[in-house]
């Protein structure tokens, strides 16, 4: 989750800004299209507050946006982190060394949607359980 409240991203430096983007929208989702690693295909961030910057997805990117509106903010991020997506970007991703995948490849993809109501119930929860985690790994590196 990205979330420009609390992380930084990479700027672009006057005159390298592409030809050709759309800016992120709030719910956008930005997924590797390639690594030496087949776990790292398809790794997904979910733009979760973007308050009112103007964001890009860089380069080896996929943009994705949900068009049709069934689903919530904060719920993608979970929901293509998961065991079951990644099986099935396992599959589908090509490559000797460096195992890539393209936008449609997507096609080839499913996830489970809930009612909005429950992805936010499920949303909530797994951010949540990322602050503790993140409040712990803190606590116990200042420890150390």
């Amino acid at each position: 989750m990205i979330d420009l409240s609390k992380d930084k991203l990479p700027n672009i430096t006057n005159g390298n800004t592409p030809k050709n983007y759309k800016l992120c929208q709030e719910g956008d989702i930005a997924f590797a299209d390639a690594s030496e690693d087949t776990n790292e295909v398809a790794k997904a961030v979910e733009f979760y507050k973007l308050k009112g910057k103007d964001v890009i997805c860089g380069l080896h990117t996929i943009h994705g946006r949900d068009n049709q509106q069934k689903t919530v903010v904060g719920y993608k991020g979970y929901a293509f982190s998961s065991t079951a997506f990644h099986h099935q970007i396992r599959r589908i991703a090509q490559g000797t060394k460096i195992y890539s995948i393209n936008s449609k490849n997507f096609s080839e993809c499913y996830i489970g949607i809930p009612s909005k109501e429950e992805q936010k119930k499920i949303a909530t929860l797994l951010r949540l359980i990322d602050e503790r985690i993140a409040t712990q790994s803190k606590i116990i590196e200042d420890l150390k």
